[in-house]
């Protein structure tokens, strides 16, 4: 899934979900040399699919968490991800990286 990063789904469903607030400065990623935008979609094609299937299920979920620690556990619990060991892994962090902040 290289170039997607389906992280920022879940930071703004909370985000919005405890009325909070976000802020980033510059860009993390410049772009200094030419590239062909057709080869490049044809290597991003599955990633941009499976990126909105991700929005969609994220964005359907009614979360009731009321800090940001319980909300991150509630998307790794419902949110159904498919089989793919990259979506394993990440239910998996998430869970484990709300245990280590406890």
């Amino acid at each position: 899934m290289k170039n997607f990063d389906q992280t920022e789904f879940f930071a703004k469903k909370i985000i919005d979900h405890l009325g909070l607030a976000a802020a980033n400065g510059s860009p993390f990623v410049e772009h200094r040399k030419a590239s062909n935008i057709f080869k490049n979609l044809q290597k991003e094609a599955r990633g941009i699919e499976t990126n909105e299937d991700v929005y969609l299920k994220v964005s359907r979920i009614k979360l009731k968490g009321k800090n940001v620690m319980d909300c991150i556990r509630e998307l790794a619990d419902k949110v159904k991800f498919t089989k793919e060991d990259y979506f394993f892994k990440l239910k998996k962090a998430m869970k484990v990286w709300v245990t280590l902040l406890k």
